[in-house]
């Protein structure tokens, strides 16, 4: 029986990334449907960010933004497994519901109507590339709300909230909060526990604070960020490990801790599954909602799968297993934001 030791616990995670090609990282996790433009959980990020810094002031635009990444992300995996756009595109124009979730010609309806908020993304998504190239969804349907964010958020004054993103990898959301608009509002710190991740993000954004670092030991003070956010982290540790980083992510944060899972269920223990060097845990909602109550924290839970049915009425999720976790800290019930 392995002993948990925090140094062998890292030691293990961190080559594990570093194995791979600094190359293969920085595309790691932002291409297909975990692409952070399309992604419904880095919709969410971006999403909550937005309600704390600017309460209530743009819900009708992260309502749409959240139908984008549902319908970009149906249409992606239908591309995938092989169904020509044209096909994809002539069953959404004659309304087939037989061949096209009904959610998805709706939205197309929607689009077309003079008093939405965003353009046509559908038909841009179905254009065939002039250049024959790879992508499967057109790039520009791919930004509609990189244009949108970028302008909604250009004449408001800067600010200073801190956001603290551990396991940030080369950067993976960050650029996007950055192409959105959205750093000039924020005080920002990500860390990876793989130097090479950090060296694409620094390569990329040279004067943010992104260090090499380790949630298990991180070092921050009580309460240093008012949010903190985190995606596909905790299913690759040891339960011991998860529950360390779980405490310490929220102790370092004053607020609201936004927890992304891509491997969770509503299940009453978790399913450890060790990978190599690693972990692939299938992890227990509740028991990690009974850690958070202990720190003590609020947990609001949210299966991505129902969040798609129950708003925009989509059937399925392309993962049944992501969850996303909000966590309010005592402090942020206490104290009124600035």
């Amino acid at each position: 029986m392995t002993v948990f030791s925090d140094d062998n616990e890292s030691r293990l995670l961190r080559d594990s990334w570093e194995r791979h090609e600094a190359e293969a990282l920085d595309r790691y996790l932002v291409s297909g449907v975990e692409d952070p433009r399309i992604n419904v959980q880095s919709i969410l990020t971006r999403a909550l960010l937005c309600d704390a810094l600017f309460p209530g002031r743009f819900a009708r635009l992260i309502e749409e933004e959240l139908r984008f990444g549902f319908v970009m992300t149906w249409l992606l995996t239908h591309l995938q497994s092989g169904i020509e756009k044209r096909s994809i595109m002539a069953a959404i124009t004659q309304n087939d519901r037989a061949r096209c979730r009904g959610v998805v010609t709706d939205a197309f309806r929607m689009l077309q109507e003079g008093e939405c908020v965003t353009p046509d993304y559908v038909t841009m998504a179905l254009q065939e590339a002039e250049d024959g190239g790879p992508a499967l969804l057109a790039p520009e349907a791919m930004d509609t709300f990189c244009r949108l964010w970028q302008e909604q958020l250009a004449a408001l004054p800067p600010s200073g909230c801190s956001l603290f993103e551990p396991a940030c990898g080369s950067a993976n959301d960050f650029r996007y909060l950055d192409s959105y608009g959205f750093t000039r509002f924020l005080n920002y710190t990500g860390i990876d526990i793989a130097p090479k991740n950090i060296g694409n993000a620094l390569r990329r954004f040279p004067d943010v604070d992104f260090r090499v670092g380790d949630l298990l030991n991180s070092g921050f003070d009580d309460d240093a960020f008012e949010y903190c956010f985190v995606h596909d982290l905790f299913e690759h540790l040891s339960i011991a490990a998860m529950e360390r980083a779980l405490r310490e992510l929220l102790r370092v944060t004053r607020r609201e801790a936004w927890i992304h899972l891509f491997n969770a269920a509503d299940v009453a223990r978790h399913d450890v599954r060790p990978v190599a060097a690693y972990h692939w845990n299938l992890l227990s909602i509740r028991e990690i909602v009974r850690v958070i109550a202990e720190v003590p924290a609020d947990a609001e839970v949210v299966s991505i799968a129902e969040l798609g049915r129950q708003k925009f009425g989509f059937p399925r999720y392309y993962n049944p297993g992501a969850y996303t976790i909000i966590a309010v800290k005592d402090a942020a019930r206490a104290t009124p934001s600035e």
